[in-house]
């Protein structure tokens, strides 16, 4: 019988084991703790409602004890081997040499700055994102534009006012929109106010804008509106896409799996 003892035992349990690991399957919280899949995610819900955890698809990922300057880092580590996957599938297939690329502060496109430095592009790259600035400070074939600003060091980026009115004069080639959630009804989404503003500029002043994001991105909605799905050139995503989602995205907007 499940009791509210057991519940809360359970759920203290669940809560250590996302301490000692990035993300967790459902699957494997039913094995560990030897219960239905209707009791683990019942127990999701409720410890996501107290702030303890993020749900994401198939799974979840803890929001706890994680220091305000090391979030993007814990993040950024999330799906660390499909993310690997899409980067190397956008730079092979969308980019070539002299082209003006924007690159923002999601965590995908933390790996697509990495596969254009092994892939020895010559490119002028246009980013918000510290760690690319910083990736990309003592390679001279690439030239780099960078946003001013206030530094958030929650997302490694900068999204103020300041930020915003420095990247206005320039324009690209193709946009890699890094979005936090990605739904067929809301359409594409990010979770940060300033961060919105960025994107959304990004997305007008690109000739292309290809979002980049890995399975658990898909099903999610955060706080701002991006844009639809008309303004996409294309969606990468891996191969650990849902069937049905795919075949509903797939009717209304490209998507490559990888």
């Amino acid at each position: 019988m499940n009791t509210p003892k057991k519940a809360q035992t359970r759920q203290a349990k669940i809560r250590d084991m996302l301490q000692k690991k990035d993300i967790i399957n459902i699957q494997e919280f039913c094995e560990k703790l030897d219960v239905s899949i209707a009791t683990i995610r019942n127990d999701l819900a409720t410890l996501e409602k107290n702030g303890y955890l993020k749900r994401v698809l198939g799974g979840a990922i803890s929001t706890e004890g994680t220091p305000r300057n090391t979030m993007y880092s814990s993040r950024v580590n999330l799906n660390k081997a499909e993310k690997k996957k899409i980067a190397e599938y956008a730079v092979t297939h969308y980019l070539r040499n002299d082209m003006t690329i924007v690159l923002d502060a999601g965590t995908t496109n933390h790996f697509i700055a990495e596969q254009i430095l092994e892939s020895d592009l010559s490119c002028r790259v246009i980013t918000n994102a510290f760690n690319i600035v910083s990736l990309f400070s003592k390679v001279p074939n690439i030239e780099v534009i960078s946003a001013g600003g206030k530094l958030d060091k929650d997302h490694n980026a900068f999204h103020d006012q300041d930020a915003l009115y420095q990247l206005k004069k320039y324009h690209a080639d193709i946009y890699f929109l890094s979005p936090n959630g990605i739904d067929i009804n809301k359409m594409i989404t990010s979770s940060a106010k300033d961060e919105s503003e960025i994107k959304k500029f990004f997305i007008s002043s690109a000739k292309k804008t290809v979002v980049v994001a890995d399975y658990s991105k898909f099903g999610k909605s955060a706080d701002y509106f991006l844009t639809n799905f008309a303004s996409i050139t294309c969606i990468l995503t891996d191969d650990k896409l849902d069937n049905t989602t795919y075949k509903l995205l797939s009717k209304i907007v490209k998507i490559k799996c990888i």
